[in-house]
């Protein structure tokens, strides 16, 4: 395949990446169509950083976003157990670290 084909199909299996993306429950097959695309591109540049970087985004937003999960759980699970009156200040604090995280997750 010449260079100009390579990255008329990474064009074409990342538009389609970044639209299954989009839908839930599917949206791993788009990001794995996107990995391929930029893998794709990398090589037909010959530039490594574009694969590198696409990939550590992706297990940043994979760890991101387990941690953020594992610490709502924790949150909803400790204002379950302890029903007093910093209930609310628990379910502030959960949102609060839930934006943050959504943050840190949207900057990288």
């Amino acid at each position: 395949m010449s260079p100009q084909e390579d990255i008329r199909s990474a064009g074409t299996l990342g538009f389609v990446g970044s639209i299954l993306m989009l839908i839930p429950y599917v949206s791993i097959v788009g990001d794995i169509l996107v990995l391929i695309a930029l893998n794709k591109l990398s090589r037909a540049y010959g530039n490594n950083a574009i694969w590198n970087n696409a990939l550590y985004a992706l297990i940043t937003a994979i760890v991101g976003g387990l941690i953020l999960a594992l610490i709502l759980a924790g949150t909803a699970y400790l204002a379950l157990i302890y029903m007093g009156p910093g209930e609310l200040s628990k379910l502030g604090m959960a949102v609060a670290i839930f934006v943050t995280f959504y943050i840190i997750i949207l900057i990288f």
